[in-house]
């Protein structure tokens, strides 16, 4: 069952395996200027919002033979991250604008041999606007 997408990859959950986000971080800063003011405190001005950020930590759980090896999924997102265009996001069938990857950062939890069955991922998004 799809769970969403960036880009073309596509986050699902099936009996085979795991590839979804376990937790999703939004953060959202505001500019101000400081100006100076001759014998008084500095005044603040709204300048407007920054551009937000989304840490996506991802879940990879493919310790069955017909699922896709995790090292393919991290390959397809750091392939990505390394275009450094923008992709669409999406939760569920929810759109959430375009975005670039700026990092991706692996754990293995479970490894047999040199093989990944188990992962973490983390995924760090800016908004592309």
């Amino acid at each position: 069952m799809m769970q969403g997408c960036i880009g073309e990859v596509e986050f699902a959950v099936s009996p085979a395996e795991v590839f979804t986000w376990g937790s999703m971080e939004r953060k959202r800063g505001i500019r101000f200027g400081e100006h100076s003011v001759l014998a008084g405190t500095p005044r603040l001005q709204h300048i407007g919002r920054e551009l937000d950020t989304v840490s996506l930590a991802i879940v990879m759980d493919s310790a069955l033979p017909e699922a896709t090896p995790c090292e393919r999924r991290i390959e397809e997102l750091e392939t990505l991250a390394e275009k450094g265009e923008e992709q669409a996001l999406a939760f569920g069938a929810t759109y959430q604008g375009l975005w670039v990857i700026t990092a991706v950062s692996v754990t293995a939890r479970v490894m047999q041999g040199s093989r990944i069955l188990r992962a973490d991922v983390t995924l760090e998004l800016k908004e592309y606007n």
